[in-house]
Parts: structure tokens; sequence; C-alpha cells
């Protein structure tokens, strides 16, 4: 592990540092080499890039890989850190041995077999532990590290009926590619390239690239699967679970406002100013060009349900006790006057949230007890996404609020009036008839 000093005290970023350290190791051959960030919490993953390849024709998910990987090199340049699954084959050495001709010359395989063992790992001579150590350390004998080649099977002999014979005269060696490993996932081979977001690109995008990129070249064969994981199978795993609980909280929060109001279209004007709210949301995070988090803009939007009901609902409540207290004024005043008396509580409640996670959405990190102020730490990276959706959230749910709020309630109202003159007119015909 690198620990990076506190990124406060530094001149670069921790982004900066990895990336240094990958130039540093570009040149360096022989080794496979990984330089990610340390994950923290539930749901890791390999890397925030991963395009994942099934199939059950070995050839074809190996060439369908290398063509991919070539791709996403040359044209993708919001991904670093590229890597695959690929095998790197190996040179095996494979050593047959002659037994019916060794049998003929009286030379036993144990013979063979150490003269071997002299050129590879050597002859277990026996075992001898330390007294610093609990593990017994094996004790070989073997050849100088120069004479430890297949080719010195040529020099090591062996007695034989007719005296010294190279071992090499009975071993035929063999050298042939072997794959480190095959991986199968659900039945089937599968090979994974991953990689890492830079700063600055958009994930979301760029993964899009290379979607629209196998659409336009039918890149996925029959017989063959292509999923995402990484960042994007977590983030459609939080949209889903997000999207779920806001409209779960909805349909709870229209069940109590039911029981409240004892009606159906005062909760309705409730959650169409929920609704209208999430306009305010993505319209500060276009605003500000922030990169939309799935979690912390998920998170935002549920938060930002309970306070624009409790807005709405003290609007509304107000609206209904003064309809009962004053009969005789007409709708219109009402919603005047209601407005006035709860603006002050609407406008109090949106300051103070938006006072409060205002140095969050601008980026700054405030150190009470070191009375010190920084901007930009990676902590206040991950959740200014939050603070900005909040904001502007709040900020464009409070004129919903006070304009939108009123005028759907005059809507309803003059509706209810239509529907009151309405109805007495249906009642007041079998009495016109009967006066006629």
């Amino acid at each position: 592990y690198i620990v990076v000093e506190d990124p406060k005290t530094l001149d670069i970023s921790g982004w900066d540092v990895l990336a240094l350290a990958r130039q540093a190791m570009d040149d360096i051959g022989g080794y496979k080499m990984n330089i990610r960030e340390v994950q923290e919490g539930p749901g890791q993953y390999t890397a925030p890039v991963e395009i994942q390849l099934y199939s059950e024709n070995l050839s074809l998910i190996e060439n369908k890989t290398r063509e991919l990987r070539e791709w996403v090199e040359s044209n993708i340049e919001g991904f670093t850190g590229l890597a695959d699954t690929l095998p790197k084959y190996k040179i095996e050495w494979k050593l047959d041995v002659d037994k019916e001709r060794a049998f003929q010359s009286g030379i036993s395989l144990f013979d063979i077999g150490s003269a071997v063992q002299m050129v590879t790992s050597g002859i277990k001579l026996g075992e001898y532990r330390p007294d610093d150590s609990n593990e017994e350390i094996d004790i070989r004998a073997r050849f100088a590290k120069d004479k430890r080649t297949l080719t010195s099977l040529d020099e090591i002999t062996v007695n034989s009926r007719s005296g010294a014979v190279p071992v090499s005269s009975f071993v035929n060696v063999e050298a042939r590619p072997n794959a480190a490993s095959l991986t199968r996932r659900d039945g089937k081979f599968f090979h994974e390239i991953s990689a890492i977001n830079k700063p600055g690109y958009n994930l979301n995008a760029e993964m899009a690239k290379v979607q629209n990129w196998m659409d336009e070249t039918n890149f996925v064969e029959p017989g063959m699967e292509v999923k995402f994981g990484g960042l994007v199978q977590r983030g459609d795993e939080a949209t889903d679970f997000l999207i779920t609980a806001f409209y779960g909280a909805l349909f709870l929060m229209f069940i109590i406002l039911v029981t409240q109001f004892n009606s159906i279209t005062q909760p309705i004007v409730i959650l169409i100013s929920v609704l209208f709210s999430t306009a305010g949301v993505f319209l500060g995070l276009t605003i500000t060009n922030s990169e939309p988090s799935t979690i912390m803009v998920g998170t935002a939007l549920v938060g930002l349900a309970g306070i624009v009901v409790n807005n709405n609902i003290v609007l509304i409540d107000t609206f209904n006790k003064m309809k009962i207290d004053f009969p005789d004024k007409s709708t219109q005043d009402l919603i005047a006057e209601t407005c006035i008396r709860r603006l002050r509580p609407v406008l109090l409640t949106t300051g103070t949230t938006i006072f409060g996670l205002i140095f969050l959405a601008s980026g700054y990190s405030i150190d009470v007890i070191n009375r010190e102020i920084f901007e930009g730490t990676s902590t206040v990276k991950w959740y200014q996404v939050f603070g900005i959706a909040i904001c502007s959230g709040l900020g464009f749910s409070t004129i919903i609020t006070l304009i939108v709020t009123p005028s759907f309630l005059m809507i309803l109202e003059n509706m209810r009036d239509i529907r009151e003159r309405g109805r007495s007119f249906i009642l007041s015909i079998p009495n016109r008839i009967r006066g006629n």
C-alpha cells in the first residue's frame, strides 16, 4: 500500500500521486502491476470500470476481449489503468522418459528422476528448523545456478550396463504453451476488462461510447454475452433501490396526508409539489456543471421530499383553518392571507437549511476546532453533490410552495364551486318542473 500524506498538506492530490506511480512503472517489464485506490465499505468491486464477457467458445471470447481492449485504449480518453483477465501463456517444459530403453540399459527411473531434480528444484536431503522459527526449512542439493538448465541433461550421466550414458539419451524435452488459468462463471468462459475513470470525465458518458460502438459494429455475436460491472452495476442497483424508496415514501406520505386532511385532492397537490421540486435539483447540478452521483442525488431527493411536504402541510393546513374561521371571505383573499402568514416560517426553514449546507455545496470544509477552512478535500468532493442538490432543490421548491401550491388551491376551490353549482342546478330541476 502507498499511504498518502494528509491531502491538506500536499501540493498535488492523491490521484496525481497514483498517476505518477503508474507513469514511473510503465517501462517495467515482466510484472503485472495494477495501481488503484483502496476501497472502503460494502459493495466493493475490482475497478470502477468492469466490462465482463461471457461465452461457451473460448477462442471467441479471447479474440473479442483483445478487440475490445484495443478499441478502448485507442478511443476512450477517460479511462486509465486498463487491464484484462486474458491468460498470460507461459512455456511449459515437458520431460518424457523412454522407460523401455532405460529398462533395457539397466537404469532405474529413480536415477533418471534424481538427475532431473539436480537441474530443477533439487533433491530433498532433510529438514531444518531454526531456533527463531516455527516452520521447518527444506535442505536440498542441486547444481549451481549456471548449471541448472535443461541443456545440462546432456552433461549429466547415469551408470548403465554399458557404462556412463547421458541422461538426455532417455529423456525427451518438449516446450509447449501453458495457460495460467481458465475462469468460468455460470458455466461459461469468462474474461473481464477493467479500468479506472480519470477525474474530469463522466463515467456514464464514457461507458455510453463503449456501448454505442458495440451496437454499431455488432460486437456481440450469437452465444456471447456482455455485462457491465463496477460503478455502473453499483449505480444501477442503487438507482433501482432509491427509486423504489422514493415512490414508497411518496405512497406513505399520501396515506398519512389523506388521513390528516380527510381529502384526496389536497395530498395530490402536495405530492405534485414534491415532483416539481426534483426539477430544481437537476437544474442546480446543470448550472454548477456537477457530475450527478446516484447515491448522493437519490438521498437528497428523498430528504428533500420531507422538507417540501412539511412546507406545503403548513400552508394548506393554515388555509383550511382560515376557511373555517372566516367563511365570508373570498377564496382568493384567504389564499393571499395564508401565503402572507406562512411566508416567514417557509423562508426560515429554507434559509437555515441552505445556510447550513452552503459551504459544503461550495466545496469548502470547515475545521471548527482548529479554526481552519479547506477547499476541495476528498470528503467535500464526495458530499458536494449532495449539498448542491439540497440547496438548489430546496430553493426551487420554496418558489413552488409559495406560487404553484396556492395556484393549485385556487383551481381546486374553483372546481369545487363549479361542482356545487352544478349539483344545485341538477337538484333544482324537479322544483322547476313542478312550478311550470
